[in-house]
């Protein structure tokens, strides 16, 4: 045993500890599956487990996992010690998914390029309803949700579309393609705050942008670069309750985080190799 994992290392004061990775049940205490022919495309092995994260959240005792080689909604039930997927059928099937939102009340919202829709399913996990008519979306990579506004990062219109989550029709269209302070270059993810400010992987330009509730520049973190506090390949992000910005990198397998205020990094984890912890092609984040 040689004990648990901090970042940063011993003898460095620790910030953050590593705790679990999940593959399958048994990772989480529960039984090895045996002959359950309906998982999935039923050319997978008896054992329930993670393909191909791409996105990941989470509502209260449930752990949500958007699946790229399944292209299902994994989730994982933490009282039961369940792995189980989403049923999607018919109106509701997914195609191509890209991103994933959860709200408090476990409404799931999921990006689906391939239909070019936001896609909802109830706390019951079945299908409830499809945002996008034709033409509002070209392809959305991602999804997140304030209050009754639904925020779609649009990889290709390099713009984050505000949908009305009871109409469903544009409110705003935030951004265009470019290099200066509010516009994108191929934004991959979004994520807002408490306050409802706004949060945009703006990919290309490796920075994440944040926006004030009205689609405002604010600030952005992050800048081109192989040190620390640049991005190479930028992902997933998050923002906990004090206003600390989380961003993974793929290139560097690693997520950063930043100061709020001076957009200073402040501590990275992850990072390639064989040590506990570490990480290999990371995506999508997510703060419970």
């Amino acid at each position: 045993d040689k004990g648990p994992t901090f970042f940063p290392p011993l003898p460095q004061s620790p910030k953050l500890q590593f705790l679990l990775s999940i593959n399958d049940e048994t990772d989480i205490g529960g039984k090895q599956s045996s002959g359950v022919k309906e998982w999935l495309i039923g050319t997978r092995p008896a054992q329930k487990q993670i393909a191909r994260p791409q996105d990941i959240a989470s509502s209260k005792g449930k752990i949500y996992i958007l699946d790229r080689t399944f292209k299902k909604v994994l989730f994982i039930d933490l009282e039961k010690k369940q792995l189980d997927y989403i049923k999607d059928e018919k109106e509701g099937a997914i195609s191509d998914p890209l991103g994933l939102w959860v709200t408090e009340d476990d409404v799931k919202y999921v990006a689906d390029a391939a239909r070019k829709q936001i896609l909802v399913f109830g706390k019951d996990n079945q299908f409830v309803r499809a945002y996008g008519e034709t033409g509002q979306f070209e392809r959305p990579s991602d999804v997140a949700v304030y209050q009754n506004r639904i925020y779609v990062a649009d990889f290709t219109r390099m713009a984050v579309v505000v949908v009305d989550r009871d109409s469903g029709k544009t409110l705003q269209t935030i951004g265009e393609p470019g290099e200066e302070p509010g516009k994108f270059n191929r934004p991959t993810h979004v994520s807002v705050d408490q306050q409802g400010n706004l949060y945009v992987n703006d990919s290309f330009n490796f920075r994440i942008q944040k926006l004030d509730p009205n689609g405002n520049y604010v600030k952005h973190f992050g800048y081109q670069g192989d040190t620390l506090g640049g991005f190479a390949r930028p992902k997933g992000i998050a923002v906990d309750h004090d206003g600390l910005v989380y961003a993974v990198d793929t290139a560097f397998e690693n997520t950063q985080i930043f100061d709020p205020q001076s957009t200073d990094l402040l501590l990275f984890f992850g990072g390639y190799g064989p040590h506990t912890g570490s990480m290999y092609l990371p995506s999508g984040l997510h703060i419970d």
